[in-house]
């Protein structure tokens, strides 16, 4: 669902990201996968009735101690901050992923015993995960390019934020070996519909490339985002 609000208006960076070669389908339902997959609950989003994220945030941290984990742009975050300064005192912690350190993300990276001679390296060895546009800015992290100004925020709102970089995700690899053994633990729905999300991005990557550190990020962020919705 594009998001036209940001913490600074019609945020230009995200406005920046293009959308992928296969467009929002492949990212928003996975192909379909997730509703014809995966129990649907009773939930429906209503126009209009649905508690927004930022009626969620005050209910929720107004209850008591909360800790926050972001996995995405930080957009909600810092607005939800920004416009209740009073309920900072809640939050013990924040747990943010994005940016990079030290990293140098190898997607695009050729393995180095690739059966497939023709395969061409691209983004290879750049520190950032900007997929869609990684030849204009090969350096950018997608959760905090999205809104800058939102990650800033978050940053220096005096909250403790332990940041979970790149750095960290690229040094979990989905290997051959993780793929074969996952393929044999199928007991809940959950596990199942990770799994052919999986089998599906590697039978749909880029030639021999799928068994890199990058993959790792895809999955998660992957099966993180589809299982939070497949309640609606």
């Amino acid at each position: 669902i594009p998001q036209g609000l940001s913490t600074a208006g019609d945020c230009r960076c995200r406005q920046a990201i293009p959308v992928g070669v296969c467009g929002r389908l492949d990212i928003n339902s996975n192909y379909g996968l997730r509703r014809s997959f995966l129990p649907q609950g009773e939930r429906r989003y209503i126009p209009l009735q649905q508690p927004t994220a930022q009626r969620v945030m005050i209910d929720t941290v107004s209850a008591g101690r909360t800790t926050l984990f972001v996995i995405g742009s930080h957009t909600n975050v810092a607005l939800f901050l920004m416009t209740n300064p009073h309920l900072k005192t809640n939050i013990e912690h924040i747990y943010s992923m994005g940016g990079g350190v030290r990293s140098k993300n190898p997607t695009g990276c050729c393995p180095p015993d690739a059966a497939n001679p023709s395969c061409k390296p691209r983004q290879c060895g750049d520190r950032g995960n900007l997929f869609t546009a990684y030849t204009s800015n090969p350096y950018a992290e997608f959760n905090m390019f999205a809104d800058p100004f939102a990650a800033y925020q978050v940053r220096h709102s005096g909250i403790p934020v332990t940041l979970v970089p790149l750095d960290v995700t690229n040094s979990i690899p989905v290997s051959k070996e993780f793929f074969d053994a996952f393929e044999q633990q199928q007991e809940t729905f959950e596990a199942q519909y990770c799994f052919r999300s999986l089998e599906l991005t590697r039978d749909t990557w880029f030639g021999d490339q799928f068994y890199t550190v990058s993959s790792s990020c895809m999955f998660g962020m992957q099966c993180q985002h589809q299982l939070a919705g497949s309640s609606f």
